[in-house]
């Protein structure tokens, strides 16, 4: 998902380099994305075929998403069997309220959500002094 927003971000960049536009993250003047080095159409085409696309309705905006949540700003290790969600759930569930999930614990880890079984990754949350939930405290931040 993050690869395809990155892939239409550049898009709107080159889009708004051949209407003659500005953006914060690419002029008029910068390359456009792909290595497409001319374009196989005139500017004022382009522009043209921009400016109808706008008078339809089309509203090219730039965005960038700022998620918030319980988990805003937490780097989250998932370990052991959870007994309401997978491992793929419950790292999605972490994702959408603002938290980064990891697959091991190191040092940047700041939240570690241990289930039934948990092994190695615990123990080496301990280790390091991080803090560990279970299951049913991280079904409270939901």
């Amino acid at each position: 998902m993050k690869k395809i927003a990155l892939v239409l971000s550049l898009a709107l960049v080159a889009c708004l380099a051949l209407a003659g536009c500005q953006s914060e993250t690419g002029g008029a003047g910068d390359p456009v994305p792909g290595g497409v080095t001319e374009p196989s159409v005139s500017l004022n085409e382009n522009k043209n075929e921009i400016e109808k696309l706008l008078c339809a309705g089309v509203k090219i905006t730039e965005q960038t998403e700022v998620k918030s949540g319980s988990f805003s700003g937490e780097k989250v290790v998932l370990t052991g069997s959870l007994t309401s969600y997978t491992r793929s759930e419950a790292g999605k569930l972490v994702e959408e309220r603002g938290g980064e999930i990891q697959s091991s614990v190191t040092k940047t880890t700041t939240l570690v959500i241990a289930g039934e079984a948990a092994g190695s990754k615990l123990d080496k949350a301990k280790k390091l002094g991080i803090t560990v939930i279970g299951e049913e405290e991280f079904k409270g931040r939901l």
